[in-house]
């Protein structure tokens, strides 16, 4: 059994977060369509990052943990105007997201996957550079492997 990364990213393609649009790497086109928003997608920048491998047995199983790193597109920037009400609302929505994975105990391929961080609201680009209010979500993943 080895890592199971893609398993994790179709599951968290398959949670329900109302009103967000949520994609993997097989239905993200280079460029976020402006229409579809709010979306969040696997970031493919950066994508794994804080890899840790421990050997749990002599047998040979093994924990291995690390970050997946998603972007969370709320609007398009320049698509109106951005006062506090709606970033309150991009705010709920990144909140929301966060909340279902919190809450969620289905997620396959992984024994743990939790929130670590938001590291960073504001402007977040697409894959080709283009800009949107958003933020960055950093889940912290933990499976076995051997």
């Amino acid at each position: 059994m080895g890592l199971a990364i893609q398993t994790i990213v179709d599951s968290i393609k398959g949670l329900s977060v109302t009103g967000v649009t949520i994609k993997e790497f097989t239905d993200l086109n280079v460029q976020v369509d402006p229409r579809s928003c709010p979306v969040l997608f696997p970031d493919p920048a950066d994508f794994i990052t804080g890899w840790s491998i421990n050997r749990d047995t002599f047998s040979g199983l093994k924990t291995a943990t690390y970050t997946l790193r998603y972007t969370f597109c709320y609007k398009p920037i320049g698509s109106g105007r951005m006062g506090f009400g709606e970033y309150d609302a991009m705010v709920a929505k990144a909140a929301a997201i966060l909340d279902k994975i919190i809450a969620n105990d289905t997620i396959n391929g992984c024994v743990d996957i939790q929130p670590e961080a938001v590291p960073y609201f504001g402007l977040v680009n697409d894959p080709v550079g283009e800009s949107f209010f958003g933020c960055q979500i950093l889940l912290r993943v933990t499976e076995f492997i051997n």
